[in-house]
């Protein structure tokens, strides 16, 4: 099963130029591997894939396919493949609110750094599937989640502040973000959570708030 790890994650980084279609397959079937296949907690043998300690974590495999596909993006990284396989593992009741925490900081970290390099686009798609992570998550890590995002909205709105757009480049950063939370919860049809995002949305959009 390990082997098996290694081989579609090794694949998923390779560049989209070189084998554009074994890179997708390689995604998709790392989704597939998320939503059906019962993952072994913690394999430091992983660690090597990247240098790092992820394999020490439970849901270690995930955490290093969210980071290493968010480097690779969106040069190597194939949107599509890559925001089925996240939110596929979002779902997982296991893994619970520290996996959802962690792949929205870190999608977070990436639109932001895209973002400053004047890809607004390419920010835009990651942003729009981090807030899509609500949608998904386990209901107990939906409150978690909804801190996450003040904080990650708060936070892009003084980098809109700071770069010299000042009060108004900070509203508009708020707004674009609340935009997209929207259309992504537009597009939510459950119907037990739905309701208090909705409420959530329209507090943060109102100029009484004190974020403004």
């Amino acid at each position: 099963e390990d082997s098996l790890l290694e081989l579609l994650f090794l694949l998923s980084r390779r560049p989209v130029t070189q084998s554009e279609e074994i890179s997708k397959i390689a995604h998709d079937c790392i989704g597939l591997v998320f939503s059906h296949a019962p993952l072994p907690p913690k394999r430091p043998g992983w660690m090597w894939m990247s240098g790092n300690h992820h394999g020490e974590e439970e849901d270690g495999f995930g955490r290093l396919y969210v980071s290493e596909s968010l480097r690779l993006y969106p040069t190597s990284t194939p949107y599509n493949q890559f925001a089925l396989a996240v939110l596929s593992m979002a779902k997982r009741q296991e893994f619970g609110t520290g996996t959802a925490l962690y792949c929205a900081r870190g999608m977070a970290s990436r639109a932001a750094t895209l973002e400053s390099k004047g890809d607004h686009i390419h920010a835009s798609a990651l942003r729009k599937l981090l807030f899509g992570l609500v949608n998904v998550v386990p209901l107990a890590a939906v409150a978690d989640l909804v801190v996450e995002y003040e904080a990650i909205i708060a936070a892009a709105a003084e980098v809109g502040h700071s770069s010299g757009g000042g009060l108004e480049g900070k509203r508009k950063v708020r707004s674009t973000l609340l935009q997209e939370f929207a259309a992504v919860l537009d597009a939510n049809g459950d119907y037990f959570r739905k309701p208090d995002l909705a409420a959530w949305l329209q507090r943060m959009m109102s100029p009484g708030d004190p974020s403004h």
